[in-house]
C-alpha cells in the first residue's frame, strides 16, 4: 500500500482507523497477506472495487471470524472491540483463491467483467 502510494511509510496504529480495519486472518503464520476488514468500509458500495493493494478486503470479517474461529458473533465482536486489530489466532486457514472475468448466474446469460489485472 506505501508502495502504491496509497499510505505515507510508516507504521499504522492499530485500530478503526488501520487499513486492517478491526480485525485480520493471517493466510500463514507470520505472513503478509490477510484477510481483513478496512477501516473503508465506503468501498464494498462501489462497482468497481479493483482497489486491493494485495491483500483481501472482506465485507463481512465478524462473519468470517466467527467462522474461521468457531465463536459467537458476540465473542468477535468483543475481541475487535479493544484498541487493537484483532489479529485472529487461526491454526493455519487454507485458503483458495481465484480470479475470474466470468460469471454464470442460474437462467441469466453468463456476466463478463473487465480483466483489470490483464492476465488473460
Amino acid at each position: 500500500m506505501v508502495r502504491a502510494g496509497l499510505y505515507a511509510d510508516y507504521v499504522r496504529r492499530p485500530g478503526p482507523d488501520n487499513p486492517l480495519g478491526l480485525a485480520a486472518i493471517r493466510f500463514d503464520d507470520g505472513g503478509e497477506i490477510y484477510l481483513h476488514g478496512t477501516n473503508r468500509p465506503h468501498l464494498f458500495a462501489q462497482d468497481h472495487r479493483a482497489l486491493s493493494a494485495g491483500c483481501v478486503r472482506v465485507e463481512r470479517i465478524e462473519a468470517l471470524v466467527a467462522f474461521v474461529l468457531d465463536w459467537s458473533i458476540v465473542d468477535v465482536q468483543a475481541a475487535m472491540a479493544g484498541e487493537r486489530t484483532f489479529d485472529a489466532p487461526t491454526a493455519g486457514v487454507p485458503i483458495r483463491l481465484g480470479y475470474h472475468t466470468t460469471f454464470l448466474s442460474p437462467g441469466a446469460d453468463p456476466r463478463q467483467h473487465e480483466d483489470i489485472y490483464r492476465l488473460g
